[in-house]
């Protein structure tokens, strides 16, 4: 007989307390971590929606990022992660100023419309130089195809921020504790 683990997030999932997850997704995971069967487990929301895509616009992402045609979606995810989610995980910031920033990089991504190679631009100074130096009467034009991962980019910052601030907070205790202990 086989031992079958939940966690009581997993519980809340699969009885519909928690809506926020997909229940196949989480039957998968339950089945991988109790090495009932093997399958494909995301480590994360975006990981998740590239999986997902048709491999039409997968292609068209890996396009535009500039990455090899044969790039896993690790690395695709990791691309677009670098580019969005940059400069938005600081403890410093506030949550708010995090979101606005990661909707700012969702708009970053231009290309030259009839470019042979596609140039990202990857941020909004080079764009308005760009634009000012014409860039040999080149047009630019935004690609509205990271705005498909823009909710699970969203909720990926939201997790990793909590983790942040749950580390800031485990940091704070232990040093409260330990004057508190001298």
């Amino acid at each position: 007989m086989k031992d079958i683990f939940l966690r009581a997030s997993d519980l809340a999932k699969l009885t519909g307390h928690n809506r926020f997850n997909d229940i196949q997704e989480t039957i998968d995971q339950i089945l991988q971590s109790n090495r009932i069967c093997d399958r494909y487990v995301p480590k994360s929301r975006t990981e998740s929606c590239l999986a997902k895509l048709p491999p039409e616009e997968f292609k068209d992402i890996t396009r535009e990022l500039c990455l090899p045609e044969k790039s896993t979606v690790q690395e695709v995810e990791a691309k677009v992660k670098q580019i969005v989610l940059k400069d938005s995980y600081s403890a410093q910031i506030s949550e708010s100023e995090s979101k606005t920033r990661v909707e700012e990089n969702l708009k970053l991504p231009k290309l030259p419309l009839d470019a042979t190679e596609p140039r990202l631009i990857t941020a909004p100074a080079d764009h308005e130089r760009a634009i000012n130096e014409h860039l040999g009467g080149q047009q630019f034009v935004t690609k509205p195809i990271l705005q498909v991962l823009e909710s699970s980019l969203k909720q990926d910052l939201q997790m990793k921020r909590g983790n942040i601030k749950e580390n800031l907070i485990d940091r704070f205790l232990d040093i409260v504790e330990s004057v508190v202990t001298r």
